[in-house]
């Protein structure tokens, strides 16, 4: 990937990464060591836009972490972009519940992804495959994974506002 000024990064290198990794507020909590441990599985990929990455009904293998390039929130049901996704945010948090599958309705519910994901305009991001990331998450990150979207369930159901934070 090269940034404005034409310099090359090396997107794939622990060193970018972790300074990467540093940024997302999901990782704020964890030591150097657990976050270089967990490097190895951020995986680099390209998005052309227009693409869905994730759709409605759903459930993901992968977690996503925008490193640059903004995705839309889309709700099918109502044909309105819900928020925006960008630098940092992650999304695919169907993946760390999709073990809820045979559990209680409202579990089930986490393990489905409510809207499509579709990229603006060119993205890259990394992906992290789903047994990497339930297994490194602490409970409590997927905790609070799962506060975050409840209440941005309940913001868009209360308002019907777009909050371009976080999903």
């Amino acid at each position: 990937a090269e940034d404005m000024m034409g310099i090359k990064e090396n997107v794939n290198s622990a060193r970018e990464k972790f300074k990467f990794a540093r940024k997302v507020p999901q990782f704020k909590d964890w030591n150097i060591s657990k976050i270089y441990r967990f490097l190895p599985y951020f995986k680099y990929e390209e998005i052309p836009k227009d693409q869905v990455v994730l759709r409605n009904g759903h459930t993901s293998n992968y977690i996503y972490i925008v490193l640059r390039g903004t995705l839309k929130i889309f709700d099918t049901t109502t044909g309105k972009t819900k928020s925006l996704l960008t630098d940092t945010n992650m999304f695919g948090y169907s993946a760390l519940f999709s073990r809820y599958r045979h559990a209680s309705s409202e579990k089930r519910k986490l393990a489905i992804e409510p809207y499509d994901i579709i990229s603006v305009g060119p993205c890259s991001l990394y992906i992290i495959r789903k047994t990497h990331a339930s297994l490194n998450f602490p409970d409590d990150t997927i905790e609070s994974i799962r506060n975050l979207c409840d209440r941005k369930q309940q913001f868009y159901e209360e308002s019907g506002g777009v909050d371009s934070n976080t999903y």
